[in-house]
């Protein structure tokens, strides 16, 4: 179980991620002052479930 943390840990606390995010998306054309649910989704909603279980979350 460390290493799944360790690994969890290394991904999200990356230097620059957001930044790499938002420069990602930006290169794909997308405006970054009018994002959508749909914009985001690829990497935010890639746990068990995805969009459905953030909805039931919130």
């Amino acid at each position: 179980m460390r290493e799944y943390a360790k690994s969890i840990n290394d991904h999200y606390s990356r230097i620059d991620l957001e930044k790499n995010i938002l420069a990602t998306r930006e290169n794909a054309g997308i405006d970054l002052q009018a994002l959508f649910r749909d914009d985001i989704s690829s990497f935010d909603e890639f746990h068990i479930s995805g969009r459905d279980a953030t909805d039931e979350l919130v």
